[in-house]
């Protein structure tokens, strides 16, 4: 899930935050921003002089902090970490997927339970 750097001579400025405010936010050197983004951690916009990270990147780029920070997880790390909770995240929206699915089919199959006892004179109605 590597994405690296990109440049957009087209991005929504505000849709974006400098890396300058990023590194302020965070209390990081824009350096390690960088760092994260040669890596594909995460992707820095460039646009003219100035660099940026998308707003929806924020909460990826805090986790990655905390873990790189706080944590003292290196970049490979940091990279697994993201990749599996991605994939924990998608198992879980199957799971949730496939729970609906199997509410649908019960009720479906004690519906026509009932439509057949009910033609076998089995099931009265109060």
């Amino acid at each position: 899930m590597k994405q690296g750097k990109r440049t957009n001579s087209m991005i929504r400025i505000k849709d974006c935050i400098s890396l300058r405010e990023v590194s302020i936010h965070f209390q990081i050197r824009i350096e390690e921003c960088r760092e994260f983004a040669d890596f594909g951690l995460i992707t820095i916009l460039k646009e003219k002089d100035e660099q940026y990270i998308e707003l929806q990147e924020l909460e990826r780029l805090k986790r990655i902090i905390r873990l790189y920070k706080n944590l003292g997880i290196n970049k490979e790390g940091i990279e697994v970490i993201l990749s599996m909770r991605n994939r924990i995240m998608n198992l879980q929206t199957e799971v949730d997927r496939l729970n609906r699915k199997v509410e649908r089919l019960e009720s479906e199959y004690i519906r026509k339970q009932i439509e057949y006892k009910k033609k076998q004179g089995l099931f009265f109605e109060l």
